[in-house]
């Protein structure tokens, strides 16, 4: 699926820009009708809706691995299998990976207990001899284009299995992937920097791969993380939220197709169609991205039956150095509880310690879920320190007994993968 982007204006005649002008013009208006008529399609087409993740049973889950030359190889399989074997005995694995990589990992799982319910689905990989990508960074007003590379491998693919989608269940009860325009950026095999446009491809293109007949998808105009979306319901109304991020990448993108500058009205809107919901709220300053320590909204915060919202609650004696990150840390934390309390969420507060703040270890970084032979609500904590001082499992402890005031039975999962900058609810995406 090739996408033109507009690329920085070169010097024209004045004559010429006029003619251009009038040409982008009517190709705008064009891919505007296209674009509107596709929102209108999807609402004819498909009937679904999200059902919130705590009333998910884990019946099907997605892990994700990145190719061979990835910025987190070490991060291998080791941190899923941590979490896997604490998955139910009925669920299914869906692993999509590289083709590279596929011996590599059907011997890795040769001995693993959930062999026999693990579904390896790979996607071809290839390398450009030249290109570019068109990265989309939240603190920038347009992509960032790397220029020229040489020998570049496409897609990469990511380790981070939620950030790539968000599931939903269609009114046939098959499962559908609402997916992101793209994940991080665009690419193109085009090196030739004199056209004023260049044909570019998404960089999740690869997520075909997981569809099938009990799996749909449907491709969205939205640039968002599944970390970054929540959706929830409460006194009977459907919401979503949405970190600030969502709004500034889309916005970015928007920019890049149509040239013209999304407003948060019609980014809304956008949101309330895909996800199916009666309000949205955007979480973060319009002049500033997410913080760089909690960039994702279930580093955030936590959503649980009953209208209850679990919250990060920073302890400990602020450091003298990242002293400024810990600050915006916690103006987000507070605009964050307000906002839940406003809407009329119960908040219970999981404890991190700032050196765990600095280390991208949250607690509320967890998997809740039915356990659907037992009916019982089961939730998977990270637990990231190997050996804990006495300070950090009292703050354990602590964490464990408020999930347990919800109604969880709370299983403790050590996990390395805050080395990597992110915790087990990234490393999987419960479908069903």
């Amino acid at each position: 699926m090739n996408k033109k982007i507009r690329k920085e204006p070169l010097s024209h005649s004045k004559w010429l820009f006029i003619v251009l002008f009038i040409c982008v013009f009517i190709i705008f208006l064009i891919t505007m009708f296209a674009f509107f008529q596709n929102i209108n399609q999807s609402r004819r087409q498909y009937s679904y809706e999200i059902i919130p993740e705590y009333d998910r049973t884990m019946e099907k889950i997605v892990i994700s691995l990145p190719t061979r030359n990835s910025l987190v190889p070490a991060l291998s399989l080791d941190s899923h299998f941590q979490v896997l074997q604490y998955i139910p005995n009925y669920t299914q694995v869906m692993i999509i990976l590289p083709e590279d990589r596929m011996e590599e990992i059907r011997t890795r799982f040769k001995t693993h207990p959930i062999q026999n319910k693990t579904m390896l689905r790979p996607f071809k990989i290839k390398t450009l001899d030249k290109g570019q990508f068109y990265l989309i960074f939240a603190e920038n007003e347009k992509l960032v284009n790397s220029g020229l590379m040489e020998n570049i491998t496409i897609p990469k693919g990511t380790v981070w299995a939620q950030d790539l989608f968000e599931p939903a269940k269609l009114s046939n009860g098959k499962n559908l992937l609402l997916m992101p325009e793209t994940y991080k950026m665009f690419y193109s095999d085009q090196g030739n920097d004199k056209e004023d446009t260049v044909n570019v491809q998404p960089d999740n293109l690869f997520l075909k791969r997981l569809l099938s007949e009990n799996i749909d998808g449907l491709r969205t105009p939205l640039i968002f993380m599944g970390g970054n979306v929540l959706v929830d319901r409460i006194n009977g109304i459907k919401i979503a939220f949405c970190g600030g991020d969502v709004f500034k990448d889309t916005q970015i993108v928007w920019r890049a197709y149509y040239e013209e500058k999304l407003n948060k009205e019609d980014f809304s809107e956008m949101v309330k169609n895909y996800l199916k919901v009666d309000k949205v709220y955007i979480i973060g300053r319009e002049d500033k991205p997410q913080p760089s320590y909690m960039f994702h909204l279930d580093q955030t915060m936590i959503l649980l039956p009953d209208g209850i919202a679990g919250v990060t609650n920073i302890i400990g004696t602020e450091p003298k150095q990242n002293i400024k990150d810990i600050n915006e840390i916690k103006s987000f934390l507070l605009e964050t509880k307000s906002l839940l309390k406003k809407i009329g969420y119960k908040l219970i507060e999981i404890d991190t310690s700032i050196d765990g703040v600095l280390n991208h270890q949250f607690y509320i970084n967890s998997i809740p879920y039915i356990d659907k032979v037992t009916g019982q609500r089961k939730l998977l904590m990270p637990v990231s320190i190997q050996k804990p001082t006495t300070e950090e499992k009292a703050l354990i402890g602590k964490n464990i007994s408020s999930f347990r005031s919800a109604g969880y039975d709370v299983v403790t999962v050590p996990s390395e993968s805050t080395d990597f900058n992110g915790g087990i609810h990234c490393l999987i995406n419960v479908i069903e």
